[in-house]
């Protein structure tokens, strides 16, 4: 996102003013199941327990998300945008071994 710049920490997605480096907005997600896009202008975050995966744009609104299947369990942990930032390819233990 132009002027900001989105980043993880240990706890939290953080998008910071690009100049000043002043905090913008935050949001509490786990960094291993956290996902930014490689322009920086869409984050993927896994919901608890892998319920599934919700989508955030560079001021941190949602997007839109998926729900998993109760029925597995769920780990999204090589899912990844596609260089663009618009189409996230979300990988799922659970999922690749179905035919």
């Amino acid at each position: 996102t132009e002027g900001r710049v989105m980043a993880r920490t240990r706890d939290s997605v953080q998008v910071h003013d690009l100049k000043s480096g002043r905090l913008l907005h935050s949001m509490k997600a786990d960094p291993t199941m956290a996902f930014l896009s490689h322009l920086g202008n869409r984050v993927a975050v896994v919901r608890e327990h892998g319920a599934g995966i919700d989508v955030y744009d560079g001021s941190l609104a949602r997007l839109g998300g998926w729900t998993a299947p109760k029925s597995n369990y769920h780990s999204f942990g090589r899912s990844r945008f596609s260089p663009a930032g618009k189409i996230l390819v979300a990988v799922d233990n659970a999922l690749e071994a179905v035919p």
